[in-house]
């Protein structure tokens, strides 16, 4: 098995970004790709850490952001786009488990500050993957799994998933010591719903081919490793900037679209996007 070390993985995730800023003028951006070289060791996680606060690993956006930040806990994505880091998993994962999980399975083995950062993981059951992740993490440090139900339709499937968010918050709870008020509930909900409302401003622009896709992907992508009232002031600015210059525009309008499906497309590993344009 060769290994890959922390170092080459940050120097990897650098050269992604030099090549996404050589292509982009827009000074909005750079905040971006700040955030994108450090997402290994996010300063976002050292001033919780700093502020007495609990930190949160996730892996879907199923693990709902709201009740975590009601909680006064901080809640941080760990899904890793590292190819090199497969390796690290070989004789540990089955060979033919999702690349995404082996991948940020393969990261923790490298125990990045950002891993070691956090008290708890949540994972939610969205896969067989994630729940043979959720078994591999659990002999390294605390993991709460997320059953997910495998309907929304029914009043059953409402009821169990409505239990899961209930057992959710009652973890949370525990782990900080505080009880999630309606009051801080909303508080909450406020401060996730104006982030999306900034990200969906954002990507009404690209309808107009304003603002590339890599460089979209990329600023939706660090939503997760900030702190998300920051992360949405500094994204309002940005559309307010694309609105007025255009300027990250790098396509005609008319040009042909494709659209983007299947695994998530996990920084460093942005070729697909940086490909097509």
């Amino acid at each position: 098995m060769v290994e890959t070390s922390l170092a080459e993985l940050q120097q990897t995730t650098r050269q992604v970004i030099r090549e996404l800023a050589q292509r982009s003028s827009a000074d909005g951006m750079k905040y971006y790709y700040h955030l994108a070289e450090s997402l290994l060791n996010p300063a976002y996680l050292h001033q919780a850490r700093e502020a007495g606060k609990k930190v949160v690993g996730t892996f879907c956006t199923l693990v709902p952001d709201e009740l975590i930040l009601a909680a006064g806990a901080v809640p941080v994505r760990l899904c890793s786009g590292f190819g090199a880091t497969i390796t690290r998993t070989e004789g540990v994962c089955p060979a033919s488990l999702c690349p995404l999980v082996k991948s940020s399975f393969g990261l923790w083995l490298s125990t990045p500050p950002i891993a070691s950062q956090c008290d708890v993981v949540a994972v939610p059951t969205t896969c067989d993957g994630k729940k043979k992740l959720s078994e591999l993490l659990s002999r390294r440090l605390p993991v709460w799994l997320v059953q997910l139900p495998s309907s929304k339709e029914s009043t059953e499937a409402r009821g169990a998933w409505l239990r899961q968010i209930a057992l959710l918050k009652q973890h949370l709870e525990h782990l900080t010591g505080r009880r999630v008020s309606r009051k801080a509930l909303r508080t909450a909900i406020t401060v996730c719903n104006k982030k999306r409302a900034s990200l969906r401003k954002l990507y009404e622009l690209r309808k107009e081919a304003r603002i590339c896709g890599r460089d979209a992907l990329l600023v939706a992508h660090t939503s997760f490793y900030d702190d998300p009232v920051q992360w949405t002031r500094h994204t309002d600015a940005l559309s307010s900037q694309i609105a007025q210059s255009g300027q990250l525009a790098r396509a005609a309008a008319d040009s042909p679209r494709l659209l983007l499906t299947g695994s998530p497309v996990v920084m460093p590993t942005w070729k697909l996007p940086m490909l097509v344009e």
